[in-house]
């Protein structure tokens, strides 16, 4: 609870997902959850501009993964794989993007 009253200062959250499925978790139930939890929390965090990047890319499966991850959150994820640096200049390109526009007035 610490760290989600640290975040009520954020204007955005950005939520980065494993989208393997390793370990036996769905990624698209973490993200439910990560939502879940920032409602319960109340004071806004479950109402804040969210930009979604779903990571790992590179595992297998992570392409079948990552449609059923869109149709289940009906979100448009960031994907990138850190391991095979992809994705990660449309990332920072985004992220300066987002942060503007949490900026203006």
């Amino acid at each position: 609870h610490a760290f989600l009253r640290h975040i009520e200062r954020c204007r955005g959250l950005v939520m980065l997902i494993d989208i393997s499925g390793v370990d036996g978790r769905d990624p698209a139930e973490d993200y439910a959850s990560l939502r879940r939890e920032l409602g319960h929390y109340g004071r806004g965090l479950g109402d804040k501009p969210c930009l979604v990047v779903v990571n790992k890319m590179d595992e297998p499966g992570a392409a079948e993964q990552l449609k059923a991850f869109k149709k289940a959150t009906r979100t448009k994820p960031l994907a990138i794989s850190c391991l095979l640096e992809q994705g990660l200049e449309e990332l920072r390109v985004t992220l300066f993007s987002f942060a503007r526009e949490l900026m203006e007035p």
